[in-house]
């Protein structure tokens, strides 16, 4: 009888095990998604940001976010590393309301104005624009389909053009 109950017990153990390293639908689904934005050409990589909810916020709290980048090279002088973050209730100098910018670096003074008017336009599944000298990249909650993919790399698009002309 002990012998029964260890054996199931140690079976059922086993089964545990393999079910706890079997992907779940969601990170099946960021799977496909960074896969497929790879295959548009977009480089996909991480970030670490502030929890801006009520409980992020007194906690202090971080959060560990995917990035979606399209490369491009500023000039080395131009000042382009920058990072955008929505956020509730607060928001940051030069930024339209619930904005804020996620580290001590500001954009350009010749390219705020029409910052704030591209971020605008973000719908509220974007999360924060970064922007590194050589590169420019959306955070989005990932909850959409790999069909939202060319939009996004639209925008990342766009925002290049913004930045690159708003310098000239």
């Amino acid at each position: 009888m002990i012998t029964a109950v260890l054996l199931i017990a140690a079976s059922l153990l086993m089964i545990g095990a393999f079910l706890w390293v079997k992907p779940s639908p969601r990170d099946k689904h960021l799977a496909m998604l960074r896969a497929q934005a790879l295959n548009e050409g977009l480089k996909v990589h991480t970030i670490k940001l502030d929890d801006t909810s009520e409980y992020g916020r007194v906690e202090a709290k971080r959060l560990m976010l995917a990035v979606y980048c399209q490369p491009h090279q500023f000039e080395k002088n131009s000042g382009m590393a920058f990072t955008v973050l929505r956020t509730t209730g607060e928001s940051g100098a030069f930024l339209p309301g619930c904005w804020k910018w996620a580290n001590h670096r500001r954009a350009p003074e010749a390219v705020r104005v029409a910052l704030a008017e591209f971020i605008e336009t973000l719908p509220t599944s974007y999360i924060a624009l970064e922007v590194r000298m050589n590169s420019v990249g959306i955070v989005w909650d990932e909850r959409g389909s790999p069909d939202e993919l060319p939009r996004l790399k639209e925008r990342l698009t766009q925002l290049i053009e913004l930045l690159s002309v708003s310098r000239t």
